[in-house]
């Protein structure tokens, strides 16, 4: 027997609670399945999303920190480089001064750094040398007129400079505020950065690579301009150095997420100051390309040609003279700025590297994820709980309901078959019997007699009536109770199948002719 018959020959009232059973179950477990992954689907959404509005964000920030850095950098060193110019022409007009000028009556005159002892600094006038023991005419004429100057450089020194100097082509003389005396009697202005970059850049300022100032060892940047004759012939410059720790410590100041930072390169690849977490004991002559930065010099070029607010990756290695056997690697994520102090944005001098962690920012992402996730759980658990309650209450009131449905089924059935018993097998004799009248007929022994087969002929009627003399009103009674046997009884000519009550409903109406 089928599964199919199996549940056709359960009574109608366990059909129906069977139903109702499995369909709960199976919209309660529907109801889950879409829940789940409607979450699962929305979760990754979320995290989609939200890596990309944390991405998003982060590079916001990166910007407008680039920006406003870019910015406030360009402004200092522009600074400088009107300083310059302006310093220029305040010497070029003392050096254009007559021989017999009253201010130049009016000065004591130059003073030569040999009269100062070692390592004296004075900040009340400047101090020249050269590299020859005796001064040319030339050469006293031009240091009588630059003598001026040290009435003027008072007024032009800040704490951001360190000294002002300047140098020409005669006698090689070295002029320079706050007055020192040079130890190295070779020196000579010609053949330093300061002096041959604005020898070949002719009236433009120029500004040097990051370096030590040699004689007072500060970590500094050079901006010079050539000066020239009447003839527009180079016969000197005049520079500045500038103490590079105020930009450097401005930038300490920022904090990308937990560990990024902001890197100030120069044009060359000279980093300007140095993260804290990278703990370099001597980066003052670090390039940004190196192995343990992880940039090589031919990505740097490609770096710094790349349009502003570029984006690119790079993966830094801690130095393992610090750290032995470590090779823990970091991935930063940074956007390039450029400097241009030049009034005409043409030239760089140096570049802003803002750089973030990439750990911190998918650690961020990560605490979306686990925040949803426990989101996500608790609903789904939620969605899980109400099934299984909405399914536990149908199932009790099913149980409840059961017993009345149970008895209202039995009645109905009840009536069925006594509908059936009487209208397709009429026997109205079958319950009659005289046994107990027989025992207790003393004095009505005739009227029982004659009730007796008074009962007998009804049944022989009833027997011949329902075999033979049915005629035109029925069918044979024979087609009929064969007709029937394979449905009604319980057992049958088809074997053990119990009657179905569709099937028996139906062949009862097909017989309900009128007589």
């Amino acid at each position: 027997m089928g599964l199919r018959d199996k549940f056709s020959s359960l009574t109608l009232e366990l059909q129906l609670q069977i139903s109702i059973i499995l369909s709960s179950a199976l919209l309660c477990t529907t109801i889950i399945l879409i829940t789940y992954y409607q979450l699962n689907w929305l979760r990754n959404e979320v995290i989609d999303e939200s890596e990309k509005t944390v991405l998003k964000g982060v590079y916001a920030d990166m910007e407008k920190l680039g920006e406003a850095e870019t910015l406030r950098i360009t402004e200092f060193l522009d600074v400088y480089m009107i300083y310059i110019e302006n310093l220029k022409a305040i010497e070029t007009k003392v050096l254009q001064l007559d021989g017999s000028s009253q201010i130049l009556e009016a000065i004591n005159g130059p003073i030569q750094d040999a009269t100062l002892e070692s390592g004296t600094v004075i900040y009340d006038y400047g101090t020249f040398m050269s590299k020859f023991t005796k001064l040319s005419s030339s050469g006293i004429d031009l240091e009588n007129k630059q003598a001026i100057m040290d009435l003027i450089f008072p007024s032009l020194y800040n704490e951001n400079i360190v000294s002002i100097y300047s140098g020409f082509e005669i006698n090689e003389i070295s002029h320079r505020y706050p007055g020192i005396k040079i130890e190295d009697r070779t020196y000579s202005p010609i053949t330093r950065e300061w002096y041959y970059k604005a020898q070949d850049n002719i009236g433009i300022p120029v500004m040097t690579e990051p370096h030590f100032d040699e004689f007072d060892g500060s970590w500094v940047l050079s901006v010079s301009i050539s000066l020239l004759d009447g003839k527009g012939k180079l016969y000197g410059a005049v520079g500045v150095d500038i103490l590079i720790d105020p930009l450097a410590k401005e930038l300490s100041r920022y904090s990308i997420l937990d560990t990024g930072f902001v890197l100030l390169i120069s044009e060359a690849g000279n980093m300007l100051n140095i993260p804290e977490q990278w703990n370099y004991d001597e980066f003052y002559e670090m390039k940004i390309y190196n192995e343990t930065i992880g940039i090589t010099e031919l990505q740097w070029d490609t770096i710094k040609n790349t349009s502003d607010k570029s984006i690119f990756i790079f993966n830094h290695t801690y130095d393992t003279k610090i750290l032995e056997n470590n090779n823990n690697i970091t991935t930063y994520h940074a956007i390039k700025y450029t400097v241009r102090p030049y009034s005409d944005r043409d030239n760089a001098t140096h570049y802003i590297i803002v750089c973030v962690n990439y750990t911190e920012i998918t650690e961020q992402i990560d605490t979306v994820r686990e925040s949803f996730h426990k989101t996500f759980v608790v609903i789904f658990y939620v969605v899980l709980a109400f099934a299984l309650f909405v399914f536990i209450i149908i199932v009790v009131l099913l149980r409840i309901t059961g017993k009345k449905i149970r008895k209202q089924f039995s009645q109905i059935e009840k009536i069925f078959m006594s509908i059936i018993d009487r209208g397709l097998l009429p026997d109205m004799t079958r319950e009659v019997s005289f046994f107990k009248l027989k025992d207790n007929d003393k004095g009505i022994e005739t009227l029982v007699s004659a009730c007796e087969k008074k009962v007998k002929m009804l049944k022989e009627k009833e027997d011949c009536f329902s075999y033979f003399d049915w005629k035109d009103c029925r069918p044979n009674d024979c087609l009929i109770y064969s007709a029937w046997t394979d449905v009604i009884f319980p057992f049958n000519s088809y074997g053990e199948k119990k009657a179905m009550w569709k099937s028996v409903l139906l062949k009862l109406e097909k017989y309900d002719k009128k007589i």
